[in-house]
């Protein structure tokens, strides 16, 4: 996948079309598929991908996985819109220093400042040193305003920040561009000016008199190194596993204080030596993110410090053939005891997605069962196999696989997961022909 000018690409090299497929992230952590999306990249061509609408998406080209977009075109257009009338509106009248100068729309500014907060956080992590080096350089243009807001709030007991947020947003905006710039190639780099409106706006930006000078020198001396992680970082859910945590932290010129929260067991600032300790954590069914937040000393400064690291779970998959006719169902619930016990053809795997391949092979004079964690569409070649609710009595010249979700129980007969069931609808008969099901989140 090519990232160029705030679009994505799938260059298909191959002589086959090929289908591209997506999941898009509604939490923090989670992905949901992207119903009735599909695309399809073309043989031996370069086909810039659709995305229905801004996110962060997880790109699958026939069912593999193809990498993280963040897709924002939408917002960073806004964005830019509103950066230029912030900055560049009424910028020959001195409306900057006058707070009740006609023609100014604070709204804009307001605008402007909340989406380039927002840009910088849904692309997480690509901007984090961006956002902090544009903060390091607010002090070069500020002395002044900050003057000026003093002596108001002195004599009229209130005072306007609109200068000062043009200064802080100027120096958000550069930085942005730097890191972008940093990204595209040379042929591009006149594409990415029109874009940003950077002739217009680093114009405005230099009349406004924002400086974009060097962030101030870090604190002196080496800093200490921490060292922190889980194993494993994901097993199946609802399988009682023994986590360890592991951690090291060498003071180097810093100088620890104290542990002030932690869901690790046994950690104590002694421990802060420069050694690694491990705890063990037994018995966890579910994801989980460790942490250790902690207190030092650097350069005569207190600062605070969190080190993070996470489990995910996921819940079990399975692929067979077998004569058996079930719907797994008891009570409205289906249960990883009772499927394995029916499905003994293949053991369950556990994984991020349900995307993948399977054949037919050997499942002659049986049903094939896919029992998954997302809903799936099923394709033969280009071909998608049509599917149905789960009636014992389908009508195979409709749709020949049926499906339902059913709420199933873990093996630690607690934990509960959303699966997706999906059976063929008739015994398979093959008359020696070998298909191969590509299913498609």
């Amino acid at each position: 996948m090519i990232n160029r000018l705030k679009r994505y690409y799938i260059n298909n090299t191959t002589s086959t079309d090929q289908v591209i497929t997506l999941t898009e992230q509604t939490t923090c952590d989670g992905f949901v598929v992207v119903e009735d999306f599909s695309q399809i990249a073309y043989a031996n061509m370069e086909t810039e991908i659709k995305f229905p609408n801004d996110g962060t998406f997880t790109v699958y080209v026939d069912a593999q996985e193809d990498g993280i977009a963040y897709s924002y075109l939408g917002l960073f257009e806004s964005m830019i819109l509103f950066i230029s009338a912030s900055l560049c509106a009424n910028i020959g009248t001195n409306c900057i220093t006058s707070p009740n100068c006609l023609g100014e729309v604070p709204n804009h500014l307001n605008n402007a400042i909340s989406k380039i907060l927002l840009y910088s956080s849904v692309n997480n992590p690509k901007y984090d040193d961006a956002v902090v080096t544009a903060l390091q350089k607010i002090h070069c243009t500020a002395k002044v305003i900050e003057d000026r807001i003093r002596s108001q709030e002195q004599y009229l007991g209130l005072s306007n920040t609109d200068e000062l947020l043009k200064v802080e947003l100027g120096h958000l905006y550069l930085e942005l561009y730097k890191v972008d710039a940093a990204g595209e190639l040379p042929a591009d780099q006149e594409g990415l000016k029109e874009i940003y409106d950077y002739n217009n706006i680093s114009y405005c930006i230099a009349r406004l008199g924002i400086l974009d000078c060097e962030p101030p020198a870090p604190l002196p001396g080496a800093e200490h190194t921490r060292f922190f992680s889980v194993d494993p970082t994901s097993f199946g859910s609802g399988i009682p596993t023994d986590v360890t945590v592991s951690y090291r932290f060498t003071k180097n010129d810093d100088e620890f204080i104290a542990v002030i929260d932690t869901n690790v067991p046994n950690v104590d600032i002694s421990k802060f030596d420069g050694f690694t300790y491990n705890e063990v954590i037994s018995g966890e069914t579910a994801g989980k993110s460790y942490y250790i937040t902690y207190t030092y000393l650097r350069g005569g400064i207190t600062l605070q410090n969190t080190v993070t690291a996470k489990t995910t779970t996921y819940p079990p998959q399975w692929y067979g053939g077998e004569t058996v006719e079930d719907d797994f169902e008891v009570a409205g619930k289906a249960s990883f005891t009772d499927i394995t016990a029916k499905i003994t053809n293949v053991q369950p795997v556990y994984k991020n997605t349900s995307n993948g391949s399977s054949s037919n092979t050997n499942t002659q004079g049986k049903y094939i069962y896919w029992i998954t964690k997302n809903p799936v569409k099923f394709f033969i070649g280009a071909f998608q196999i049509p599917t149905g609710p789960w009636d014992a009595n389908c009508d195979p010249t409709s749709y020949s696989i049926i499906s339902k979700q059913i709420t199933t129980v873990m093996a630690d007969g607690v934990t509960e997961e959303p699966l997706y069931f999906y059976r063929t609808c008739p015994l398979q008969n093959l008359q020696g022909q070998t298909l191969e099901y590509t299913l498609v989140q």
